[in-house]
């Protein structure tokens, strides 16, 4: 999180320390970030048609009183959270409940899902954040894999395997114009072994002394594609972890940007 967001209250300011714990991102609900979006979500439920629209998808019924139904919420971050959820998702008022949550160091943000859609993610750090958005505001196939990944991977009930495999697909759109450009049933594999034979066929940016290190890029897109559990081997886990599938994701969305900015190119 950007501790620039906002500043610490003044009883903690003069001390390094406390800002520093102050800043630590939050996970589980605070008294007034629950306030707050219990207000958020009461305003939305008053109406009856949204309420059994939510409880339809849900599978859970409210208490009939209002009373009632506020303190159900309330005893349940996890209901809460679902019920704000989907009005991210169902009504796209998402300015108010994403500045609650920064206000309040929350480990949840508000993101798009894999159709576009608002939902709560986890949070992710700043600076790639401001990538994600960049990249995802481009249009074509890699970007829609891109957007899904991003869901997939950042959302309250990850999918680790799903962020992986839409990872890949994201990386074989963009690089098999580069590495395989006549072979359009080309995996990800494959245009690897493709540019590991012959590495001089390719430049990038980043050389260094003359040096054009297609290697390095190599080394990448391997940590992506031998991330994934599509070839029946009884030895792999049946799961990605969460936490490798966020990299990949990270990695990912990198790699789509250096393709379509041509800094990976045929010499």
């Amino acid at each position: 999180m950007n501790s620039r967001m906002h500043r610490p209250p003044l009883s903690r300011r003069n001390n390094p320390q406390e800002i520093e714990e102050y800043f630590e991102l939050q996970e589980e609900l605070s008294e007034p970030l629950k306030y707050s979006l219990l207000d958020f979500v009461d305003g939305y439920f008053r109406l009856e048609h949204t309420r059994r629209q939510f409880e339809r998808r849900n599978d859970q019924v409210f208490p009939h009183d209002r009373t009632e139904r506020l303190k159900a919420l309330w005893n349940s971050d996890s209901f809460l959270l679902d019920a704000v959820d989907y009005i991210l998702g169902e009504h796209y008022d998402w300015e108010e409940v994403k500045g609650y949550l920064d206000d309040s160091r929350s480990i949840y943000d508000v993101g798009l899902d894999d159709q576009g859609r608002y939902q709560l993610q986890r949070r992710q750090p700043p600076e790639l954040s401001e990538l994600v958005e960049t990249t995802l505001s481009s249009r074509g196939r890699a970007y829609e894999h891109l957007r899904r990944a991003v869901s997939y991977a950042f959302s309250r009930e990850p999918q680790p395997n799903d962020a992986c495999f839409e990872s890949t697909k994201a990386l074989e759109v963009v690089a098999k114009p580069i590495f395989t450009p006549n072979d359009d049933l080309a995996t990800l594999g494959k245009m690897i072994r493709a540019a590991e034979d012959k590495p001089s066929k390719w430049i990038t940016d980043f050389g260094v002394d003359g040096h054009d290190d297609i290697n390095s890029v190599i080394g990448m897109l391997k940590l992506v594609w031998e991330t994934q559990f599509r070839h029946g081997d009884p030895d792999d886990p049946l799961e990605v972890p969460p936490k490798r599938a966020e990299m990949i994701v990270h990695l990912s969305v990198l790699l789509v940007h250096w393709f379509s900015s041509d800094k990976i190119r045929p010499k």
